[in-house]
């Protein structure tokens, strides 16, 4: 986790560090035109400087995915364990409870990705955080209106993606039961031990048709919340992007003026834009966050679930007496309804 903060800091201020080396470049460039004797040796420490930077953000870029692989890996591990060894603490009807098979179908799905993913959102919208006021600390400079415009845009998109999370989180809360149902028919469809008995009793079709209904559903409702993140993605990206260009002309009209530098509008636009990439940034892990915290949340609650553990039953209540009562079928049918054929036809078994 350390090494991951170390690293998510070197990224944070890297942006602001090539914006001002792009702006110094673009200066001794304009400076060395209008001497009298060429020479590029003022120049080539910019260059250096740049590629130095630009060696070093994807040196970190390939750090930060190594840390997170490594630390989801142990989490998994560690989170599987905690699941499985409170889960033998619980009595046998404690799963029979829906609300508590829910609550562990949630639980046991990848627990050390949602925690490794809410510890690397976390150090990811800090880094997006030092991007934003590195970008900002060399833009504010050329232009303040940017400050406005940044702020404008910004906290309306967190708290509408945010809301967005957390519907995400409730379809997949409603249709947890569902998706144990659809692996349950999947099973039956596809296990080895299944398949013989499944097609001897005609349970084919009317298993898929559950199956796919059950898929189509969830597709339908995953297709609405992505359909809400693009628009508020492409959104938030059109406002951005035309705020930058409009705040351009102003940039530009000072440069004519000669109170800016054409080092100054040469990293602009590119800054501006690297800021807008910030943003988006800082919003989506901060939602991706608040999601990953609530799918935590059922871990918690499971691993917190009291054991009832039901004591030995006494002597008296029955111990080491055997059931002799039996069960016989004699000459069972059964058809689905809406097919003409029997399912069970003539059935005996005693």
């Amino acid at each position: 986790v350390l090494t991951g903060v170390v690293l998510r800091i070197g990224a944070g201020v890297i942006p602001a560090a090539l914006a001002l080396t792009a702006r110094g470049l673009v200066n001794a460039t304009v400076a060395a035109m209008q001497a009298e004797v060429a020479d590029i040796t003022p120049i080539l420490p910019w260059i250096v400087m740049g590629l130095l930077l630009t060696v070093a953000e994807s040196t970190i870029r390939q750090g930060v995915t190594y840390t997170f692989e490594r630390m989801r890996d142990e989490l998994h591990f560690v989170g599987s364990r905690a699941i499985v060894r409170h889960a033998a603490t619980l009595d046998v009807e404690q799963f029979e409870d829906p609300a508590l098979r829910d609550v562990l179908e949630r639980a046991r799905s990848a627990p050390g990705a949602r925690i490794a993913g809410l510890v690397s959102m976390g150090m990811g919208a800090g880094e997006a955080l030092l991007q934003i006021l590195g970008l900002l600390g060399v833009l504010v400079v050329i232009e303040p209106v940017i400050l406005l415009v940044a702020g404008a845009f910004a906290v309306p998109y967190l708290l509408l993606q945010t809301r967005l999370a957390r519907a995400r989180y409730s379809v997949e809360e409603s249709r947890t039961t569902r998706k144990r149902w659809s692996r349950y028919y999947l099973s039956l469809l596809t296990g080895r031990s299944s398949v013989g008995e499944i097609r001897v009793l005609r349970l084919a079709e009317p298993l898929i048709e559950r199956f796919e209904s059950l898929t189509a559903r969830f597709l339908r409702q995953d297709r609405i919340l992505l359909r809400r993140r693009l628009l508020l993605s492409t959104g938030f990206n059109t406002l951005v992007v035309s705020a930058v260009y409009a705040t351009m002309v102003r940039v530009v009209w000072r440069v004519v003026e000669g109170s800016l530098t054409l080092g100054d509008i040469a990293i602009y636009g590119g800054a501006a834009m690297r800021l807008r990439d910030a943003i988006d940034a800082l919003v989506l892990r901060l939602s991706q966050a608040t999601e990953q915290a609530l799918f935590i949340g059922d871990i918690r609650a499971f691993l917190d679930t009291p054991p009832e553990i039901s004591s030995a039953p006494s002597p008296a209540a029955g111990v080491g007496e055997v059931d002799t009562s039996e069960i016989e079928l004699v000459d069972v049918h059964f058809r689905y309804p809406g097919t003409e054929a029997d399912a069970v036809n003539g059935v005996s078994l005693h």
